[in-house]
């Protein structure tokens, strides 16, 4: 693989749209917990996704989420290490938009 090949990873977006169940943090990381209608390939119907809130803005959606609101986010796959074990697999948030009727 060519240097210039290793982060294409990170150029994948994932689009996921549902109600956010709650957030949690983890070793201090937040995460969202999206109920998802619809998703990627590999994720769909009603499965709960999970979304990593880099730092800068974890104090700004505390305010603006609601619980049981509708979202549509964007996310890039991330891997994550806690400093405990967390099953699940986690994206990285990279905008999230909320439902307007």
């Amino acid at each position: 693989m060519k240097p210039q090949d290793t982060n294409l990873k990170y150029h994948t977006r994932c689009q996921y749209y549902g109600k956010l169940i709650d957030w949690e943090f983890i070793s201090g990381a937040m995460i969202l917990k999206l109920a998802c209608y619809t998703a990627t390939e590999y994720f769909g119907g009603s499965n709960t996704i999970r979304l990593y809130v880099p730092t800068e803005i974890e104090q700004d959606l505390m305010r603006e989420l609601v619980v049981g609101e509708k979202y549509l986010a964007i996310a890039a796959p991330y891997k994550l290490l806690f400093k405990k074990e967390y099953r699940h697999r986690v994206d990285l948030l990279l905008n999230i938009f909320k439902e307007v009727i």
